[in-house]
């Protein structure tokens, strides 16, 4: 249990609560956040639910005490902490190289610190991490992830302790927390909505806060209806062809004359991930939209290719070929492999579609030369090429 909140705590909350500046933070700090102090806390810290502090914030001057404090809640409404929780479940940053706590909570940090120097929420501490000129309030904590050098192997993940060490990496600590449920995400989307509607009608949304949560909160197409437009995009026109023969007009005049082809793509490839991270109930997803594909936009060339570290390409022509499938693969994770059997096989597709959780040492864009679209069941992963699309129930 937490104990009474200091006056100078009271103090930097209703600040934030009642200026009009800070509406949208206000919002979020009263009603998705607990606010906790423990006199030890060496910073401050969040799980992505509570915020505790405790002397050395308090310590600080009201201006920095307000941008500690609304620093925080956008961890909160960031989703932070258990999005950093999910990438430590599997042990490997979107770098594909060992996960880094200490690197991710610098990014997260950049990021949330350019957001509040540009909207000019309270006054930057010294010891707030900040890189001028880098524009990483535009960007995406996982972008500026990747920026940043790995750490040294012996260092320990997570925040150093020490208020005003240089070496401190952050002003907060980021305590252990539980991967967000798809529930957990939506309601905290809408929480987010809503301080934002409550700023907006204060006046008082700054513009560098409303473009940082804009692809947080900007509605999505179903996974289905991108993937159906995607494949449109890359279709032909239903035209006349002597692949098939108007028999109606074959009868009645004794003549021989296209028909329409109904056949919308000449050839796509479907490069399904087999590698030993997908799951039995990943692969089933992958190969029901294999069948859907094939049924619903009718392709007239139709290919899987089974990848790992190498790609075996195997051709579709009905629905038995789907059903009976025998994915090969169980290694590594290696997207070098597909485009080269693609060219060793002559293939020229309309469209590639790769089916993968995202944990995948991809090849250049430079090799990906045919539309191009990856359906992941990691939405923090993308291919570096092409589109990416969360695949979600």
């Amino acid at each position: 249990m937490s104990l009474q909140l200091p006056n100078s705590l009271i103090e930097v909350a209703s600040a934030v609560v009642t200026n009009s500046k800070t509406a949208f933070f206000g919002v979020l700090l009263m009603e998705e956040c607990d606010l906790i102090y423990e006199p030890s806390t060496p910073t401050a810290a969040t799980d992505g639910k509570k915020i505790v502090v405790g002397d050395w914030f308090l310590s600080l001057p009201l201006p920095e005490r307000v941008f500690v404090l609304c620093h925080e809640v956008l961890h909160v409404a960031y989703n932070h902490i258990p999005r950093a929780s999910a990438y430590r479940q599997r042990g490997m940053g979107m770098d594909m190289k060992r996960w880094d706590d200490k690197r991710a909570n610098k990014a997260m940090d950049y990021v949330i610190n350019d957001v509040l120097v540009e909207s000019r929420i309270g006054r930057k501490p010294s010891i707030a991490l900040h890189r001028p000129y880098q524009l990483d309030a535009e960007k995406t904590w996982d972008t500026v992830y990747m920026e940043l050098p790995e750490e040294d192997e012996g260092e320990e993940g997570g925040q150093g302790r020490n208020p005003g060490d240089p070496d401190n990496g952050s002003m907060d600590e980021h305590l252990p927390s539980e991967p967000a449920t798809p529930e957990q995400e939506e309601a905290m989307r809408e929480a987010v909505h809503k301080a934002r509607t409550v700023a907006k009608e204060t006046g008082n949304m700054p513009g560098a806060l409303e473009r940082a949560l804009g692809e947080f909160l900007e509605p999505k197409i179903p996974w289905k209806q991108e993937l159906r437009q995607f494949v449109s995009a890359c279709s032909g026109r239903d035209e006349l062809s002597f692949r098939k023969f108007n028999k109606r007009k074959l009868v009645t005049n004794k003549l021989v004359l296209p028909a329409r082809d109904g056949f919308q793509l000449d050839c796509a490839v479907l490069a399904i991930d087999t590698s030993g991270s997908i799951s039995e109930e990943e692969l089933n997803a992958f190969l029901s939209e294999t069948r859907a594909i094939f049924e619903d936009l009718a392709p007239r060339e139709l290919w899987i290719a089974w990848w790992d570290t190498e790609a075996v390409l195997v051709q579709i022509e009905d629905l038995d070929d789907i059903e009976n499938a025998t994915p090969y693969g169980g290694g590594g994770t290696d997207y070098h492999c597909v485009p080269k059997a693609i060219e060793m096989h002559g293939l020229e597709p309309d469209c590639v579609i790769c089916f993968t959780d995202g944990m995948v040492i991809w090849t250049s864009a430079e090799a990906i030369v045919w539309p191009h679209l990856t359906l992941s069941t990691s939405p923090n992963w993308p291919a570096p090429f092409g589109r990416t699309i969360f695949l979600e129930d």
